[in-house]
């Protein structure tokens, strides 16, 4: 059974949680002080390209005063070089709407072929926020020549415009050469595409059956706005020819909660039929229109939960999905969803942990017995990681798992997977803390990581956790020190005392070789106030640092901290 976690993986998620919490990656501080536009813009056609990348940083903090910079920027964005490109995007997304006239590059650059550039031209594009209408024409064009496995994430940064990209969207589904894109870009969009139903109905009978699946499937997506097209949603479902587009059917008649006398015949008489994978989703349709009706809930959660059963791993698959909705019978399916756990195929698995995590509250007691059996108790810590706050009952049992020996890498990953547990239930896991303070004391950093990792999110109830986490603080190798610091400053998030012991040794790992550490050092400091100043001069240095991360880290720690002085 793997680990939930990845043990090499441990410490570097901690290390990135850690800087997401102190803001170091967010846009954050937005300087106030006056720059010379015209001159950073000059200097972004330079060939050195720090000094491109260093205009690009100072008119990242201007916002909207940067839009002179636009032309300049829209050209950047087509640079070959792809850091810079991701430079100019993100430039472009600090200046906001009034940078709209890059919104045909932004596009483009969607379709990159370099997802960094293309994460960067989404996040700009978002918060610009054109006019849909200004965009179509590179839209068309990119949707005729691009490649899927760019168009797809693309239609989904479009689908963000909601209503307003819907009559493109009844546009592109008129045209037979980009009718299919047409359509899962209004299954992206959902219920706010329900003005392109109409277009969508006539597409039902189109020859090709990825299309007709695809349309059925966005129907279903729309949800009760696609009742329009029920009835040819039922005739898919009696007699289309391929079986595939009979599934998305009724999931579609299940999704839109088709109540009509023609859509229950159709559904009754698939879940009656021979097909398993069929009369599976047709019993969850049932259920998921009638919910009234107990008799027929009861009937669907029982025989999903004899599907979990079946040779067919399709089936399994479907019946442990379908199940995710059947929370108020969870004492019907939770023993057979358990059971699944131990199942060969990982969709089966990751489906069953799904539809237990969504009756995961009902069944704690289930989910603790199963932290007993060596062969579940893996699958347990990560439900109650899911359920997070709403696991707080298993908190004595996940404690008492803390007290089983580690003898072996199998024992030390539930350990981790106990104590992450533990995190994610917060506060309400303070019992617990006395047995994570004893986990401070392991050879392995990935069960000393996590243990800092939950003290820290247990937070001022953990207080007694204080002095031995200072203990590690002394002792510890620079690069697993981010943990310790972190949980100390959530404990005590306002004792001087603690900043004065957490400061030198933060500024001991900005000379790590570790860019990661070099820059959750720099992070951390620029949060900690006056006590951090004598780093200033280090920081200022770390601002030229190889590294965009430390770069970055290490400008807004220095303008915190001067800022901070200032005041």
């Amino acid at each position: 059974m793997p680990p939930m976690f990845g043990t090499r993986m441990i410490m570097q998620r901690l290390f990135c949680f850690a800087l997401v919490m102190i803001g170091c990656l967010t846009p954050g501080f937005v300087g106030a002080q006056q720059a010379d536009v015209p001159a950073l813009v000059e200097q972004l056609s330079s060939a050195d390209r720090s000094e491109a990348r260093s205009a690009l940083d100072q008119l990242s903090k201007l916002g909207e005063k940067a839009v002179p910079a636009v032309p300049a920027l829209i050209e950047l964005l087509r640079s070959p070089d792809p850091q810079l490109a991701v430079y100019a995007a993100t430039t472009l997304e600090s200046i906001g709407p009034p940078a709209e006239p890059a919104a045909e590059a932004l596009l483009e650059a969607v379709f990159d072929e370099n997802p960094a550039v293309r994460r960067a031209a989404i996040a700009a594009l978002r918060a610009i926020d054109p006019d849909p209408e200004k965009i179509e024409p590179v839209l068309e064009r990119l949707l005729l020549e691009g490649d899927a496995t760019v168009i797809v994430p693309a239609l989904e940064t479009f689908a963000e415009f909601g209503e307003r990209a819907v009559p493109r969207v009844r546009d592109l589904l008129k045209r037979p050469d980009l009718a299919y894109w047409g359509v899962v870009l209004a299954g992206d969009i959902g219920p706010a595409a329900a003005d392109a139903v109409p277009e969508l109905i006539p597409l039902l009978e189109d020859p090709q059956h990825e299309l007709r699946i695809k349309v059925l499937i966005a129907l279903g997506e729309i949800g009760p706005e696609s009742a329009a097209a029920v009835p040819a949603i039922v005739q898919r479902l009696e007699s289309d020819e391929i079986m595939g587009a009979r599934y998305a059917a009724a999931f579609a008649l299940g999704s839109i909660g088709a109540k009509t006398e023609e859509a229950n015949r159709a559904l009754v008489d698939a879940a009656r039929g021979e097909e398993q994978t069929l009369k599976t989703i047709s019993l969850w349709a049932l259920a998921r229109i009638n919910p009234d009706q107990q008799r027929v809930v009861k009937h669907a959660a029982e025989t999903l939960v004899a599907g979990l059963a079946s040779d067919d791993a399709q089936v399994r698959r479907v019946a442990a999905r379908a199940l995710a909705d059947f929370g108020e019978h969870g004492d019907v399916a939770a023993p057979a969803l358990i059971a699944m756990l131990k199942d060969a195929d990982p969709e089966v698995v990751g489906n069953a942990l799904d539809a237990l995590a969504s009756i995961g509250p009902m069944i704690i007691d289930r989910i603790v017995d199963a932290l007993k059996n060596p062969e579940l108790r893996h699958y347990a810590t990560r439900l109650l990681y899911r359920l997070g706050p709403e696991a707080a009952e298993a908190v004595p049992a996940l404690t008492e798992a803390l007290q089983e020996p580690v003898t072996d890498a199998n024992d030390a990953a539930f350990r981790v997977e106990t104590q992450m547990a533990l995190a994610a239930i917060g506060p309400a896991a303070a019992p617990a803390v006395q047995e994570l303070i004893k986990s401070l004391d392991s050879d392995d950093s990935d069960i000393r990581g996590t243990a800092c990792y939950a003290l820290g999110k247990i937070g001022p109830a953990a207080a007694s956790a204080v002095g031995p986490l200072r203990v590690c603080l002394q002792h510890l190798d620079p690069t697993e020190l981010g943990p310790v610091w972190w949980a100390l400053l959530q404990i005590r998030p306002d004792d001087r005392e603690i900043i004065q012991a957490v400061a030198p040794r933060l500024i001991d790992a900005l000379e790590q070789p570790s860019a990661l550490v070099r820059a959750e050092a720099a992070a951390a400091l620029g949060n900690l106030g006056e006590g951090a100043l004598p780093a200033l001069p280090r920081l200022r240095q770390l601002q030229e640092d190889p590294n965009p991360i430390v770069r970055e880290a290490a400008v807004q720690a220095v303008r915190k901290l001067e800022a901070g002085s200032d005041s």
